[in-house]
């Protein structure tokens, strides 16, 4: 039993782990494409180069890297709630729990 309450642990420490590299990695993504210029926009018919982030595929990968990264810490901050509440005997978080950290 305590190695199963250690692993779950482990496991969400492993998630909240993850959320912040990709935090940190969608900051610096941003940051570049806030500073870099390159080429024209596609189908304006000014011929001046632009930050990447004004490119429309580069701002849809930004703002996916952002809600794949919200929705990772939406999950993680769910699990931990659930821990703390099954801590406190409530059988309903404890089974939602188990389906969100698998054995």
């Amino acid at each position: 039993r305590a190695m199963f309450t250690m692993m779950n642990n482990a496991r969400l420490n492993v998630g909240l782990q993850g959320v912040q590299i990709a935090e940190g990695a969608t900051q610096k993504a941003v940051g570049y494409a806030l500073e870099r210029v390159q080429s024209a926009r596609a189908g304006s018919p000014n011929k001046e180069s632009v930050r990447i982030v004004d490119h429309p595929d580069v701002r849809r990968m930004l703002l996916r890297m952002k809600a794949q990264t919200q929705a990772a810490r939406a999950l993680v901050y769910y699990a931990a709630g659930q821990v703390d509440r099954a801590g406190l005997g409530d059988t309903a978080a404890k089974n939602r729990l188990e389906v969100v950290t698998p054995p």
